[in-house]
C-alpha cells in the first residue's frame, strides 16, 4: 500500500481538491504551489515496535528502515521517469530560463550517467530530470553527491516546475511536475517514518545493568525515587561520555537497547532524522521514564 497504492491515491486527492476549490469560487492559483495544499506524511510501527517483543531486535530494526528508505527511493525513480518522458519541449521552440541552465550546468558531474543523445538534443527540461534521475541512482549507490535528504529532490522539482511556468507551460507543470514534487514533500527518500517503542520496565532494567556495567554500587535504577532518578539522569544527560563503550560486556535489556539506538543515531547521521518518527516509551509512569 505504501510503494504502490497510496502514491497512485495521491494525486487524485489533490485534483479533486483543486476542482472542490474552483467550483466553490475560490481563486484557483491560491492552490497553484504544490506547498499550499495540505500535506500528508506516512508513518509505520512495523520492525519499530518492540514493547519487551524480543524479536524485534535491532537487526529487525536496521532492515525495515533500509527498506523504507529503498522503496522510498523506488518511488522517487518512477516518479522522475515519468517525467523523463513527458518533457519532450524542445528548445528550439522555448527558450529556457537562465537558471534551468545553470542548473544542468550544475549536475554536470553526473552527465556521463545520462545517455548521450539526451545531450545532443535540445530538450533541456528532459536533460535536467534525467541528471535528477541519474543524480538518484547516486545515492542508491551510496555515492555522497547523490541525493540524501528529501528536501533536495523536492527542490530540484520545484525548480523545473517553476522554469515550465515561466515559459507559459503552467499546465505542463501542474499535471506533471507537481505530483512528483508532492510525492518528494510526502513519501521523500524514506515512504514513511519509523516509530519505535519500548516499555519503561525495560529501560529501568537497561539502565540499571548500565549503571551495574560502570561499576557504581547502587545499580538498582527502578527502585530509586524519582527525585533520586531525574539527578541522576539530568547530570548524565549533560555528560558526553557513555555509561559503558561500544562492546562492553552488558546485560541482555541494556545490550538491546544500546544497539536499537545506535541503529536510529546511525540512520539520522546517514540520511537525517526524517526517517524517524516517534520514540514511544509505553507504561510511562513520571518524567524520569522519559529521561532514561
Amino acid at each position: 500500500y505504501l510503494k504502490e497504492v497510496v502514491p497512485q491515491a495521491m494525486p487524485r486527492l489533490d485534483t479533486r481538491l483543486r476542482q472542490a476549490w474552483k467550483a466553490a469560487g475560490f481563486d484557483p492559483l491560491l492552490l497553484e504551489e504544490p506547498t499550499s495544499l495540505p500535506t500528508a506524511r506516512f508513518g509505520n510501527w512495523v520492525g519499530g515496535d518492540r514493547d519487551g517483543h524480543p524479536l524485534v531486535t535491532a537487526e529487525v530494526t536496521k532492515n525495515a528502515l533500509g527498506r523504507l528508505h529503498e522503496e522510498g527511493l523506488n518511488l522517487m525513480h518512477r516518479q522522475l521517469d515519468a517525467l523523463v518522458e513527458s518533457l519532450s519541449l524542445s528548445q528550439a521552440q522555448q527558450e529556457p530560463p537562465q537558471y534551468l541552465l545553470d542548473a544542468i550546468e550544475g549536475m554536470s558531474v553526473f552527465s556521463d550517467k545520462v545517455p548521450a543523445y539526451l545531450h545532443e538534443r535540445p530538450e533541456p527540461w528532459r536533460l535536467f530530470t534525467a541528471l535528477m534521475r541519474a543524480r538518484l541512482e547516486a545515492t542508491s549507490a551510496g555515492d555522497p553527491a547523490g541525493y540524501w535528504r528529501s528536501h533536495e529532490v523536492a527542490a530540484d522539482i520545484a525548480l523545473l516546475r517553476r522554469s515550465l511556468r515561466d515559459i507559459g507551460a503552467w499546465r505542463l507543470g501542474v499535471v506533471e511536475a507537481s505530483p512528483a514534487e508532492r510525492a518528494a514533500i510526502s513519501f521523500g527518500l524514506h515512504l514513511a517514518s519509523m516509530d519505535v517503542r519500548q516499555n519503561s520496565g525495560f529501560h529501568d532494567r537497561a539502565v540499571g545493568q548500565l549503571l551495574e556495567a560502570a561499576g557504581i554500587a547502587d545499580s538498582n535504577f527502578a527502585d530509586w525515587s524519582e527525585e533520586q532518578r531525574l539527578a541522576f539522569l539530568n547530570a548524565e544527560l549533560k555528560s558526553p561520555r557513555p555509561f559503558a563503550p561500544r562492546g562492553a560486556r552488558l546485560g541482555q535489556e541494556a545490550k538491546e537497547a544500546v544497539e536499537c539506538y545506535q541503529v536510529l543515531a546511525d540512520h539520522a547521521d546517514k540520511f537525517g532524522g526524517e526517517g524517524l518518527g516517534s520514540l514511544i516509551v509505553s507504561m510511562t509512569r513520571s518524567l524520569s521514564d522519559l529521561l532514561a
